[in-house]
C-alpha cells in the first residue's frame, strides 16, 4: 500500500487528502470506516503513527493512574483460572494493550500463584506496529505473541481481558428521519474542501441492529449509535468460550442499557476536540452499548454477568486495602499520590460510574470476582 503521493509539488498525501479521494470515488464514507482509517490505517492512522498514552500523550488509561488497577486484574484472573478448573495450559489473551502496563501488573501480581504462570500462554490483540514495539519491551519476560484480530487467537482455554477496548471499535451513527432511519456519513464541502457531515437519503438497514426501544421511541433528529464490528467480535468470543472454555473481562466506558444519543468524541492532549477538525489527529472513541454485547454473547450461547460500575468492581476485589498497604510502605507525599488515584478509580465523579464491568463466560461459573 503506498503511504504517499507525489503531486506537481512534490506534496505528501495527507489523512484528509486519501480520505476525500476516497469520497470523491466512491460517495459518502460511513462513519465505520472513518474511525477505521483514521485510527488504523497503517501510514496515517492515529495509533499506526504514535504512543497516544501517558501524560505526554493524548489520554490516560486506568493503568496508567495506578499499579493497582492491573494488579487486582492479575488476581482476578488467577482467581478465574481455578474458577474454571485450573488448566494445566491456557491463553492469557489482552485485547488492544496499549503500553503494556497492565499486563505487566497483573503478570507481577499473579506470581503469588505459581502455577498460573507455568501454565499460561501471552497473546496480545494489537494492529498498531508502533504500540506493539513499546509492548515488546514491557513485556520483554514474558515472550508474547501477537495478534492483528481475534479471529486469528489459538485455540484452547483462555482468558481474555478487554480494557478500553471496544470504545475504539468503529460505529455507525443513524438519524432519525420522517419516515425511518438514515445514516450519517462523512463527505466534503465542495467549496471548502472541508469534511462535513451528510445525512443519506435511503432508509438503512442496520436499523434492525438497533434495540427494539430505541428503534421504536427515537424522534425525528435523534441519534442512535450501533457498532457490528463489536457485535462481530462479542459473537466470536462467545462462541470461543463455549467451545473452548474460559472467562472474558470487559472494562469500558459506556451505558448498561442501549439510549439514544450521539457518543462519538475526538480526544487530544487530553482535552475533548471538535472531531472533524482532527481527524487523524485525535482517538476516536464511541460509548459502549453493554447490553447489545451481552445480547449477542447470550445469543452465541454464553453467560454474560453485569455489567456493574468499575467503582463496585474494585471495591469487591479490595482496592481499599490494596491502596492502605501501598500507602504504609510509602513516604506521605508518595502515599497522598496513590490514595488521589484509588478516588480517581472509584469516585462515582470520575471513573467510578461511567466505566462499566462486564464479564463473560462460555458456561455458568460458580462465583467470578467482583461480579
Amino acid at each position: 500500500m503506498l503511504c504517499f503521493a507525489e503531486g506537481s509539488f512534490g506534496l505528501q498525501l495527507t489523512i484528509l487528502d486519501y480520505m476525500r479521494q476516497r469520497v470523491e470515488a466512491d460517495g459518502p464514507m460511513a462513519l465505520s470506516e472513518v474511525m477505521k482509517c483514521t485510527l488504523t490505517h497503517p501510514c496515517f492512522g492515529y495509533y499506526a503513527t504514535r504512543n497516544p498514552l501517558g501524560a505526554l500523550g493524548d489520554f490516560v488509561t486506568a493503568p496508567e493512574i495506578s499499579q493497582m488497577f492491573g494488579e487486582l486484574i492479575g488476581l482476578w484472573a488467577v482467581v478465574s483460572w481455578q474458577q474454571i478448573g485450573s488448566p494445566r495450559r491456557f491463553n492469557f489473551i489482552e485485547l488492544g494493550p496499549g503500553s503494556g502496563m497492565m499486563m505487566n501488573d497483573a503478570l507481577r501480581a499473579s506470581q503469588l500463584v505459581p502455577d498460573f504462570h507455568v501454565a499460561l500462554d501471552l497473546h496480545l490483540v494489537e494492529a498498531s506496529l508502533a504500540l506493539r514495539k513499546i509492548q515488546k519491551n514491557s513485556l520483554a519476560g514474558y515472550a508474547p505473541t501477537w495478534h492483528n484480530d481475534v479471529y486469528s487467537l489459538p485455540c484452547g482455554p483462555s482468558i481474555i481481558i478487554a480494557n478500553e477496548f471496544f470504545d475504539a471499535m468503529p460505529i455507525t451513527q443513524l438519524v432519525r428521519g420522517s419516515l425511518g432511519w438514515h445514516e450519517r456519513r462523512l463527505s466534503f464541502d465542495q467549496q471548502t474542501k472541508m469534511p462535513i457531515w451528510t445525512v443519506m437519503a435511503e432508509t438503512s438497514h442496520l436499523a434492525s441492529l438497533l434495540h427494539p426501544k430505541v428503534l421504536t421511541t427515537g424522534q425525528v433528529g435523534e441519534i442512535a449509535e450501533v457498532s457490528s464490528f463489536s457485535l462481530s467480535i462479542a459473537d466470536a468470543l462467545a462462541r470461543r468460550l463455549v467451545s473452548e472454555g474460559g472467562v472474558a473481562l470487559v472494562i469500558d466506558y459506556g451505558y448498561c442499557n442501549s439510549a439514544l444519543g450521539d457518543t462519538l468524541q475526538a480526544v487530544k492532549k487530553h482535552k475533548f476536540v471538535d472531531v472533524l477538525e482532527n481527524l487523524g489527529q485525535s482517538d476516536l472513541t464511541a460509548h459502549v452499548d453493554f447490553a447489545a454485547l451481552s445480547a449477542a454473547v447470550n445469543k452465541a450461547g454464553a453467560i454474560a454477568y453485569g455489567p456493574i460500575t468499575q467503582s463496585a468492581f474494585l471495591l469487591s476485589l479490595g482496592i481499599i486495602q490494596r491502596t492502605y498497604n501501598l500507602m504504609k510502605k510509602s513516604n506521605y507525599k508518595q502515599a497522598r499520590s496513590i490514595e488521589a488515584a484509588m478516588v480517581r478509580l472509584i469516585d462515582s465523579k470520575a471513573m467510578g460510574s461511567l466505566f462499566k464491568v462486564s464479564a463473560w463466560s462460555g458456561r455458568e461459573v460458580n462465583l467470578l470476582p467482583g461480579l
